[in-house]
C-alpha cells in the first residue's frame, strides 16, 4: 500500500538540495502538521493544483515532489484542496493546519512537500 503525505518543508533545510540531490530522501524536513489525506489517486490532487498554478515546482526524490510556494499559495492549496470536506474529523485537522499557516510569513518561500512511499 502507498502512503501518500503532504506537508509545509523547510526550504532552507541543509539537507535538502534542490538541484543536484541524490534521489535518496532528498526532501524538505517538516514545519507543519502533515495534511490530512486528499482526495484522489496518489498525488493527484497535489500535482493537479501545482499545474493550475504554474508555481515552480520538481521532483527532488523517488517519492517526493517539492514546490516552492508562499504562504498565500499554501492557503489556496488548503482551500482548492479540501473544499467541501465535511467529515468533523478532516475539518478539525484543517482547522489546526489553517492555524499553523497563519504565522507563516508572508513574504518567504516555503516547501510545499508531497511525498509517497
Amino acid at each position: 500500500m502507498t502512503i501518500c503525505e503532504v506537508y509545509v518543508g523547510d526550504l532552507k533545510d541543509p539537507c535538502f538540495k534542490w538541484a543536484g540531490g541524490n534521489w535518496n530522501c532528498n526532501i524538505p524536513g517538516r514545519l507543519s502538521p502533515i495534511f490530512p489525506p486528499l482526495p484522489g489517486s496518489y498525488n493527484s490532487t497535489f500535482e493537479t493544483w501545482v499545474s493550475s498554478t504554474g508555481v515552480v515546482s520538481r521532483q527532488t526524490d523517488f517519492g517526493g515532489q517539492v514546490a516552492q510556494v508562499t504562504r498565500s499559495h499554501i492557503i489556496d492549496f488548503i482551500a482548492q484542496s479540501y473544499r467541501g470536506e465535511r467529515s468533523q474529523e478532516a475539518q478539525a485537522r484543517i482547522n489546526d493546519l489553517s492555524d499553523f499557516v497563519n504565522t507563516l510569513e508572508e513574504d518567504q518561500l516555503y516547501a510545499l512537500v508531497a511525498t509517497e512511499w
